[in-house]
């Protein structure tokens, strides 16, 4: 696919999903091709869509790759609109059950994930790619530490909008939106030195420490929140 092909399929998903209810959140224009040119390079023949609200992300890899998605998501109303929205077949599996076998070529993030899923999944040893659609700065962070813990070398990139490139808006008029990030796992690598050395590489572009920071000071924070209240209470 060329590149102008590739930004249609993004322009035209993105704008039929904008128009169905629940669209508040679905993945932008910018997340939507950054995601397709990235999978493209890949043979990619099994996704999971985590987060998959009302089926943005999984019509968008049914139309770009020839390959089954797994679609999770808890939410029950947003698995209404998913099954109103995309018609489910031998190639999409809807669920609100974690995967008992997590073999995913491409894992997708949409939504709130822990540390202990994020492990669970990387443990079928296939992954090759994990697209983090949004900002998410706190789920990056989660995902670069799973990967150093799971000992998988991995190359982290975040994406740029493209608005300004295809001449195009945000809905608050500017040339900036979400636009996702990436790691690249080089799940045959696997090896705690060579995943060491490569977490060290990313830092900088991940800010995970800052994400610790802030989890770690939130934490802090209830604790002596709890403690006053205690020596309030045995006060009274």
């Amino acid at each position: 696919m060329t590149p102008s092909s590739l930004s249609y399929i993004a322009q035209q998903n993105f704008n039929h999903f904008k128009q169905l209810e629940g669209s508040k959140h679905i993945a932008t224009f910018s997340s939507q091709l950054n995601l397709l040119e990235v999978i493209l390079k890949f043979d990619i023949k099994n996704a999971l869509d985590w987060g998959a609200g009302i089926g943005t992300i999984t019509k968008l890899l049914i139309l770009s790759k020839d390959c089954d998605v797994t679609a999770y998501e808890f939410n029950a109303w947003c698995r209404d609109q998913f099954k109103k929205n995309l018609e489910l077949n031998e190639r999409i599996e809807l669920s609100d059950k974690f995967p008992l076998d997590p073999k995913f070529d491409l894992i997708v993030i949409d939504d709130d994930i822990r540390r202990k899923q994020i492990r669970q999944l990387l443990k079928g040893g296939k992954t090759k790619v994990i697209f983090i659609e949004g900002w998410r700065n706190k789920t990056v962070g989660h995902v670069s530490l799973a990967l150093l813990l799971n000992r998988f070398p991995a190359q982290f990139k975040r994406c740029a909008s493209r608005l300004e490139e295809f001449d195009l808006y945000s809905k608050k008029g500017t040339r900036i939106e979400k636009s996702g990030s990436y790691f690249i796992v080089f799940a045959e690598k696997k090896h705690i030195w060579l995943s060491l050395l490569s977490w060290m590489k990313r830092l900088k572009k991940t800010n995970e420490f800052r994400e610790l920071f802030k989890e770690l000071y939130f934490w802090v924070s209830r604790v002596l929140a709890v403690r006053t209240r205690i020596k309030k209470l045995s006060r009274q």
